[in-house]
């Protein structure tokens, strides 16, 4: 399911979830560590 090599497609829906995923919790810990310093 997961390919290296991107043929024709820009973007895959799956990358791009996987990449907004990655940044909500990014921004979730820096919220957190914001917070609780």
């Amino acid at each position: 399911m997961l390919q290296t090599s991107v043929e024709g497609v820009s973007l895959d829906p799956a990358v791009t979830g996987g990449v907004a995923l990655v940044l909500a919790i990014g921004l979730t810990a820096a919220w957190t560590l914001a917070f609780y310093r």
